[in-house]
């Protein structure tokens, strides 16, 4: 009897492998990636760092050709929810080198950009708030944010300018143009732009605020000139005298 309970014991085992590893194969064709991504990022909302390993764990089994740029980006999750960013920069940076869906990429950007913000990392923002400009002009606003920052205000003003012409009711970007134009001594294009946003939404504070600071640098300007003006005259009849 004990020789026949072995050898019952070892065709139930075979038996159970057997139907993990078809159900495993199931569970691969069917598993559906679309759901996870959302699921993925509401467990990191939580913080719910177990559930998140399971999700991790389910996907290492699963055959779908993209399905390890969803392990990539839950294992960023994780390594941030761990407090190891640098972890984390390196799964959403493996991510990034990976053929995947346009959503999964947009979320490890984020969070990208959100941790190299925080870090002061500026060079790798920029280039993470490039890349979601290009997957959505959404993401221009901030882009030119973080390039005004840097110190390149040019190119944060054509930024601003390119998305404003496929968003011009962005009031609040209009805004920021007008007074970028203001520190860059553009105080004409400034004007327009405090006047558009005025033309909108004439009650809106800033914009008049900022419109009289920068109407009083241009009477300033043309005072000045109108003294260079009668100056050179007055110089002119001096030299007529002599």
């Amino acid at each position: 009897h004990g020789n026949a309970l072995k050898k019952l014991g070892h065709e139930f085992k075979n038996i159970m492998e057997e139907k993990e590893t078809r159900h495993m194969r199931v569970m691969r064709e069917k598993i559906n990636l679309s759901g996870v991504r959302g699921k993925a990022s509401a467990l990191f909302q939580k913080r719910d760092i177990d559930e998140l390993e399971r999700l991790a764990e389910g996907l290492i089994h699963n055959a779908h050709p993209r399905a390890r740029t969803y392990l990539y980006l839950i294992r960023g999750y994780l390594a941030e929810l761990h407090e190891n960013r640098e972890a984390a920069l390196e799964s959403y940076h493996e991510l990034l080198s990976e053929d995947t869906d346009e959503a999964v990429l947009e979320d490890a950007l984020r969070r990208t950009a959100f941790i190299c913000i925080d870090n002061r990392d500026l060079e790798n923002a920029v280039f993470a708030l490039q890349c979601l400009s290009q997957l959505s002009p959404s993401y221009a606003p901030q882009y030119a944010d973080i390039l005004r920052l840097t110190g390149d205000k040019e190119a944060a003003a054509g930024v601003y300018s390119d998305y404003l012409q496929k968003v011009p009711d962005d009031l609040g970007t209009m805004l920021k143009l007008g007074n970028l134009y203001k520190d860059m001594h553009a105080d004409e294009a400034a004007r327009m732009a405090f006047n558009y946003v005025l033309e909108h939404d004439p009650n809106n504070n800033a914009a008049k605020a900022l419109l009289e600071i920068s109407n009083k640098k241009i009477m300033s300007y043309q005072e000045l000139k109108q003294v260079a003006k009668v100056f050179d005259t007055k110089l002119e009849k001096d030299e007529k005298k002599k």
